[in-house]
């Protein structure tokens, strides 16, 4: 995995497969920390990279140092979405009002139109030819 585009993680962690016969699924495992209290997004583009070598079917033995090869994977992308933890909120005014005033914002719009005016000049635009270009 190369994260030299996802600057803001740092690995901590790789697990190799030593040994991958073929036709035998295995798993691989790299482990990344990301900065306290920062919700970083990044990208790692992922990259297999593996020794072919031939194995003896009779004793099992590797018969050569085998050849290098790699394999391109779908890239990784870390977005915001994935710190976050869907909850189901049966009663969304309980859970509002447990919340306190810490994470409340209460804001006053007014409409400072005048009503009648409103009304007179939507009449004179409906009473009024309409010219379409």
């Amino acid at each position: 995995m190369d994260s030299s585009k996802a600057e803001e993680f740092a690995e901590v962690l790789s697990k190799p497969i030593r040994s991958l016969p073929y036709d035998i699924p295995g798993q691989t495992f790299v482990a990344f920390e990301k900065p306290e209290g920062v919700p970083a997004v990044d990208k790692f583009s992922n990259m297999l990279k593996f020794i072919v070598t031939k194995v003896d079917p009779t004793t099992g033995e590797t018969e050569d140092d085998g050849v290098e090869d790699e394999y391109q994977l779908e890239d990784l992308e870390v977005v915001a979405t994935d710190y976050m933890l869907k909850v189901r909120v049966s009663n969304f005014r309980n859970a509002w009002e447990s919340m306190g005033d810490d994470y409340k914002l209460i804001m006053l719009f007014t409409n400072n139109c005048i009503m009648p005016s409103s009304i007179d000049g939507l009449k004179n635009f409906a009473t009024n030819d309409l010219y379409i270009f």
